[in-house]
């Protein structure tokens, strides 16, 4: 849009593929097309971005995004920060809604109650995986750990593992309390 005249402003280009999108020895080799704004302090509203081949096929899907974001990935190279949920229960209700961040909480809970006050608290694992889970969560306030993919690992890892946690073989049963007779 031109700044303060609200006309839409068309731009077209001429691009040589140069052989992008052929196929490849063993599997196609992947083509994306990307569109950045390298301006700063401008914004850019994008209504219809159309590629058309020398035989005038559309190639890309969605284009005048009739189907809202579907096929479009957001990201950002240089300036990551606006894309951050800063708070691990916000993404997972911006990635999931009420019921990914309902689910990954009761999953929490129910692992931090296992190795704490339930059936797995007397394995040596417990204390180690109560402090790394609550460690995870601690940071979770403040920062989304689950943009990395290692760390969502070893959080849902450490989670599951919990949850799967026994006291260990062998080890004495607990016994009741005795009673003294009057």
């Amino acid at each position: 849009m031109v700044p303060g005249g609200g006309a839409w402003t068309r731009l077209a280009a001429g691009v040589e593929s140069m052989g992008l999108g052929g196929g490849g020895t063993w599997l196609p080799r992947l083509t994306y097309f990307s569109v950045a704004n390298q301006s700063r302090g401008r914004l850019l509203d994008v209504d219809e971005i159309s590629v058309i081949d020398a035989s005038g096929r559309m190639l890309l899907v969605n284009g005048d995004f009739s189907a809202g974001t579907e096929r479009w990935f957001f990201s950002s190279d240089h300036h990551h920060l606006p894309w951050h949920a800063k708070n691990l229960w916000l993404h997972y209700y911006v990635e999931q809604g009420w019921t990914g961040a309902l689910a990954f909480s009761l999953v929490a809970l129910a692992a931090l109650f296992r190795v704490t006050a339930g059936g797995g608290r007397d394995h040596p694992l417990a204390a180690p995986l109560a402090g790394g889970i609550l460690a995870c969560l601690g940071v979770g306030m403040f920062d989304s750990l689950v943009d990395a993919p290692r760390l969502t690992l070893f959080l849902f890892f450490a989670l599951f593992v919990a949850l799967g946690l026994r006291d260990r073989p062998g080890a004495p049963a607990p016994t009741a309390p005795s009673r003294l007779a009057p």
